[in-house]
């Protein structure tokens, strides 16, 4: 008890109070506030100093040990004196043991335990050798342990830290002073100690630099790039304390360059390591001065190792001429007179003669052409002198003519080269084995060049299509799609090859004249042969494969195919996606059941129509996560895939059709087509039928129908019914805000209105489609899915709904709008409206819509001029009326109306082809609208942007920034730059009005700051390919973009979802970068993701995994914050490495008593962090059991890996867990409609 506070200091006094306090009733202080990171380093330190003490104890009772052997050994020496005939009795038949290597400054009795403890000795020895440099005994003994490690091939990573650790601080010091050559050892011995000691110094530096050289050789890669990243430290360390101001280590970086151009070895390692040094600006610049001198020019050849090494060593020091801007990121000393390209390319020049004059082998003659192509022919003087070395390689055949072939396209395009047998060549590539190389992809994208013109022989490009058609039989199924797709846009750009399809007397397999074997492409007989081949395709097993083989039944688009999208599809992308679509797993219990039935439990009873509302739900779940995703199971890919017809048709039959999905389900209409006449085999046969069947039915049909067209104003009003389930899903998810694409609920709309039972749900199909369509992309794809679904079951044509469907929905527009809608429209899914038009036939009622429908199919003149048939048994008519048909034979007046007018003025548009005439057009009609009218040569004039800016969206202002980097109109300075800039920000409410999100604008921003147009690697290098130097960014632009981005943040709605979101921030995610898109990082893309959604709702949670798996740090996310401040918050929470558990968030929220209806996790890999692929599936039942919470839902976000990663027992059910991958706007958009419960 404390009698009196009188004799206690003010901290005692406290105290005292604080316990008074207590006992009386208060509540006990909370304990002070501590960071994680200090009591981190508390535990460490504690284990640190446990490990040393179990490491004591090890040692003592080791030198216990070598005490009891000692005496041992004295005992048997003993006995030997008494008895020297009794050796084996004492000492038994002696086995050779290893020598264990130990520290030359360890005791002689102890051994090393690990190498933790190796390390902490080296530290120790530096230690004690930095606070008394005279102990030269101690250094000594570090060099000679490691020459001893290096003798043995041990690990020599500790001694590498540490000598590297020593000598930079020597340095520092001034201890030793570093010179550019071995010039010290020649110098005599001064007469003052102190000089004495510092030449020693500088001795053992040397010896031990050439000792951590010669580490570089170590067998192990990891200890050999260790060594490398020693040296070059060392190297950057003594360039800043040399005595000599801002001279660079020239003999220090040679013996360097000279240890990895091995000629023995590859050293891949070691310059995967010397790419982090090689993108300083000073160290390419004297590695080129370098490097001319590393070659060897007289003697025996160099071996194939050396000429590979070196041509690595060249690949990480070439660089673009984007690099030269970047002066102030240097290494070791800076460019005074700045980078003096002029001395470099003559050295580029210089060396890349001595290497050409090698002799290659296959391998090295691979790398050598990648690296000439990607690098070096941007920095040579004369590429022509090229010609030679690339018409020889054209020879070798395989993958070096492959690579070749695209040097001389490159000579052509740009250096006027003439090649005469260019395609005698490119026609004799395409052999089996080009399947089965690395550059195939680059293959088909130069013979996609070379064989674009629409001027080059039919002979010519027919001997291509067959000889492609031809290997397609043999061919993997990933390469039968690229050929399909390549064949069908050599037809779309030579129309005559058509007759290639079905040529009357092309023969079959047995007999068909095309000869295979022959070399030149116009005596192959080519254009007497028919694509049989492709007909063949269509049965093939795979369906992907069979419905592209197809295109030779359906009509040819009016556009080309996109090859970009079918080069990168592996086996593996095949082989998963058939997997996912087609497997199932049943699980049969094939052991009687030994317990007693359960005792009967009286429930309450549930009204029938509940239990059916109960079991719609569960049918129309995967048709609603169909609608969104476009997949039947619960995985999202960006940018997503082509629609899959086969899982659209599996999972709508199951409603639309239910009697039929019980049945087989047939991907094909081939039995159907068995059943019918062979003649409708041919497309041209299955068109004039499906046509006949359209006239006939326009004749047959009821007046019903007719009745059904018109307007019932005498009818009395009928109650509407309700839509079928199906239906009304398709209404509510097109109308909502938060769909990516539409493509999903346009086929359902096709799907429902080909195989629903009657014909009053087809026709509320029809209604629907007039409610909703707007766009006309949407009519063109709906038209499009229709017709594929037609032609698969057998019954091609338009029915007289659809047909009535279409005329409404033309006549649902105003005439100005029709204008609008019929101009504006280009070709999209194969599709037209001058051939939907001509298919159709609408008849509007009004005649300025009528005219503009006539318009568009060219027909005015002949409407305007037609005479009306008379019918036979009429009578002549009066001789008053006689007048008339004169009157009609007259010519006709030209349309004034308003509509026709427009539409007049917007084919001009169109149809302009100078600057000045396009401004004229402008200035009298206006901008608004017109950028998507005007021809594209058009939008390289800095004028008609300055005319435009005002009246483009401000997703169009946003988009319209990298074809303006790209055109290089952005200039600092320009008036085109200011207006541009200023457009930016002053229309920030238009930001607002049109919802752009900040992902939207943070991928512009960066591409523009990087001088990039597109983000994934294959686009951006294939334009890279015809791209001169780009402008550098305008600094006002990228204020204005940073503006925007900021202002992105704050316009979009709530939607009062409770989020938590768990982060991985590792520190490699900083540099590794997302799935397709290389302008953001792993670190950058979750970041946006967390802080958007912060910035939005209200009860958002952001936590962070640690290197404790069951540990999550906290996010601390303000309002207040700017994207610069919370990316800097998170960036003190970078660890090095993180424990990922996606079951973590799901109990840590659990826990805290946390309710929470979206959990989301994101991560760059989740099969990284989860390799068990088990889904929280059991995690996500109890939280909602617990919480009473039951649609609570679980997002996981793979930011780089692109295939699922997360294995669903077929049991469990997968509503509310959903696997993500990759980042843009179309997926925050699906992140908003998980969170709304608009899927599950």
């Amino acid at each position: 008890m404390n009698l009196g506070f009188s004799g206690f200091d003010k901290e005692s006094k406290h105290q005292a109070n604080v316990r008074l306090a207590i006992k009386l009733g208060a509540k006990p202080p909370k304990n002070q506030y501590r960071n994680y990171r200090e009591i981190l380093e508390e535990k460490k330190a504690a284990k640190e100093q446990e490990e040393d003490t179990a490491s004591k104890r090890r040692q003592g009772q080791l030198a216990y040990g070598a005490i009891q052997s000692y005496n041992k050994n004295q005992q048997r020496k003993r006995e030997k004196q008494r008895n020297p005939n009794a050796i084996m009795k004492h000492y038994g038949i002696a086995k050779p043991r290893k020598r264990k290597m130990s520290l030359p400054f360890a005791p002689s009795s102890a051994q090393i335990p690990s190498g933790k403890a190796v390390s902490k000795q080296l530290k120790k020895k530096a230690a004690e050798f930095l606070a008394c440099t005279r102990a030269t005994s101690t250094l000594v003994e570090i060099i000679e342990y490691f020459k001893e490690c290096l003798a043995r091939k041990a690990p020599i990573t500790p001694c590498l830290l540490t000598l590297e650790y020593l000598f930079t601080e020597l340095i520092r010091r001034g201890d030793i002073r570093p010179a550019d050559t071995g010039a010290q050892n020649n110098v005599p011995l001064a007469k003052d100690p102190q000089a004495n000691h510092k030449q020693w110094l500088q001795a053992h530096y040397g010896e031990a630099f050439d000792m951590i050289i010669d580490g570089m050789h170590h067998e192990k890669e990891g200890e050999a790039s260790q060594a490398l990243a020693a040296a070059m430290k060392l190297l950057a360390v003594e360039s800043h304390h040399r005595p000599e101001a801002d001279q660079f280590p020239m003999a220090r970086l040679k013996q360097i360059l000279t240890a990895m151009l091995s000629t023995e070895c590859l050293n891949k390692h070691l310059f995967n390591r010397f790419l982090e040094y090689a993108s300083y600006l000073d160290v390419i610049f004297y590695c080129w001065k370098t490097v001319p001198s590393l070659v060897p020019r007289s003697g025996a050849p160099p071996s194939d190792a050396f000429k590979h090494n070196f041509l690595l060593l060249l690949d990480a020091i070439l660089f673009g001429k984007e690099k030269m801007k970047e002066a102030d990121n240097v290494l070791c000393v800076p460019l005074g007179d700045g980078f003096d390209y002029t001395l470099v390319r003559k050295q580029i020049n210089r060396t890349w003669g001595f290497v050409m004059n090698w002799q290659h082998s296959v391998g090295v003659h691979e790398q050598l052409l990648i690296l000439l192509l990607e690098k070096v022919f941007i920095h040579l003087d004369k590429p022509v002198l090229l010609t030679d070395f690339l018409m020889d390689s054209l020879d070798v055949g395989g993958t070096v003519s492959v690579l070749a072939l695209q040097g001389v396209f490159v000579l052509i395009q740009q250096h006027n080269l003439t090649y005469p047998n260019i395609y005698e060549k490119l026609y004799s590539m395409f052999e089996p084995e080009i399947f089965h190389t690395k550059f195939k992809a680059r293959l088909f994208y130069l013979a996609d060049i070379f064989l674009s013109s629409s001027h080059l022989p039919e002979g010519l490009v027919a001997a291509f299509v067959k000889r492609l058609a031809r290997l397609s039989l043999i061919a993997p199924p990933q390469d039968i799609v690229i050929i399909l797709r390549f064949i069908g846009n050599l037809i779309l750009r030579h129309p005559a090859l058509k007759r290639l399809i079905f040529h009357p007397t092309g023969g079959e397999a047995s007999s068909d004249p095309y000869v295979m074997e022959e070399r030149d492409p116009m005596k192959s007989k080519a254009l007497e042969s028919s694509l049989w081949e492709i007909a063949a395709l269509q049965n093939h097993v795979l369906p992907s494969v069979a419905s592209a083989a197809r295109f030779i039944s359906n009509p040819l688009p009016s556009v080309e195919w996109d090859l970009s999208e079918v080069l990168e599809i592996s086996e593996n992308d095949i082989f998963h996606k058939e997997m996912m679509s087609k497997t199932q797993d049943f699980f049969v219990n094939i052991d009687r059941p030994t317990a007693p039935p359960p005792a009967p439990t009286f429930r309450k009873r549930v009204p029938l129509f509940h239990l059916f509302r109960i079991a719609m739900d569960s049918v129309l779940k995967p048709i609603q996560r169909f609608l969104y995703i476009g997949s039947d199971v619960p995985f999202v890919l960006d940018p997503p895939q082509q629609l899959d017809v086969e899982i659209g048709k599996k999972i709508l039959g199951t409603v639309v059709k239910p009697a039929e999905s019980e049945a087989a389900p047939s991907t094909t209409g081939e039995t159907v087509q068995q059943n019918s006449n062979p003649k409708k085999n041919n497309p041209k046969t299955v068109k004039q039928e499906g046509e006949k069947g359209v006239k006939k039915e326009e004749g047959n049909k009821p007046n019903t129908t007719k009745d059904a067209t018109a307007p019932a104003n005498a009818a009395e009003p009928v109650p509407a019914k309700p839509l079928h389930p199906v239906l009304a899903l398709i209404k509510t998810t097109y109308k909502s805000k938060t769909l990516r694409r539409t493509d999903e609920c346009l086929f359902a709309l096709a799907y429902c209105a080909r195989n629903l039972p009657t014909p009053e749900e087809r026709h509320t199909v029809y209604d629907l489609l007039v409610e909703l369509i707007r766009a006309s992309n949407d009519l063109l794809a709906f038209v499009a899915y229709y017709i594929q679904l037609a032609t698969q079951s057998g019954h091609a044509g338009f029915g007289h709904g659809l047909r009535s469907a279409i005329t409404r929905w033309y006549d649902r527009f105003s005439p100005t709008e029709l204008a609008e809608v019929l101009v504006r429209s280009t070709a999209y899914a194969g599709w037209t409206h001058k051939d939907l038009i001509a298919k159709v036939h609408p008849k509007l009622q009004c005649a300025d819509k009528q005219t503009l429908i006539d318009a568009a199919t060219k027909r005015t003149s002949q409407l305007q001029q037609k005479k009306a048939p008379e019918k036979k048994g009429k009578k002549k008519k009066q001789k008053g009326k006689a007048a008339a048909p004169l009157q009609q034979q007259q010519p006709p007046a030209a349309n004034t109306s308003k509509a026709f007018k427009r539409y007049q003025v917007l084919l001009q548009f169109k149809s302009v082809m100078t600057v000045g005439k396009a401004l004229e057009l402008i200035k009298l009609h206006g901008g608004k609208g017109r950028l998507e009218l005007l021809p594209k040569h058009l939008r390289r004039s800095a004028k008609i942007w300055e005319a435009l800016y005002a009246n483009l969206s401000y997703r169009e202002l946003l988009h319209a920034v990298l074809p303006l980097q790209d055109f290089r109109l952005l200039k600092e300075g320009e008036p085109n730059a200011k207006a541009y800039a200023d457009s930016l920000t002053k229309r920030l409410d238009a930001l607002e009005g049109e919802h752009i999100h900040p992902i939207e604008v943070q991928t512009v921003a960066i591409l523009y700051a990087k001088g990039r147009r597109y983000a994934t690697h294959v686009k951006e290098a294939f334009h890279a390919l015809h791209q001169t130097e780009m402008c550098p960014p305008v600094k006002d632009i990228l204020l204005g973009l940073n503006d925007a981005f900021e202002h992105s943040f704050d316009h979009h709605p709530k939607t009062g979802v409770r989020y938590y979101i768990a982060l991985d921030l590792r520190c490699v995610h900083d540099k590794k970068q997302i799935f397709r898109n290389e302008a953001v990082t792993c670190f950058q893309a979750s970041v946006m993701l967390a802080f958007c959604i912060f910035k939005r709702e209200k009860a958002v949670t952001v936590v962070a995994f640690t290197d404790e798996e069951q540990t999550l740090a906290p996010v601390a996310f303000e309002p207040t914050m700017t994207w610069d401040d919370a990316l800097k918050h998170c960036v003190g929470l970078m660890l090095p490495k993180t424990k990922v558990s996606l079951a973590a968030p799901i109990k840590h929220a659990d826990a805290q008593k946390v309710k929470v209806d979206m959990f989301i996790t994101i991560t760059d890999s989740l099969i990284r962090v989860n390799p068990t692929r088990r889904p929280p599936v059991a995690e996500m039942a109890e939280y909602r059991k617990k919480t009473k919470l039951p649609l609570s839902r679980y997002l996981a976000i793979s930011l780089s890996r692109h295939l699922p990663s997360l294995e669903f027992s077929p049991d469990s059910d997968t509503g509310g867990i959903l696997e993500m991958v990759g980042h843009s706007a179309g997926n925050a958009k699906l992140i908003e409609a998980f969170a709304k419960n608009q899927f599950f």
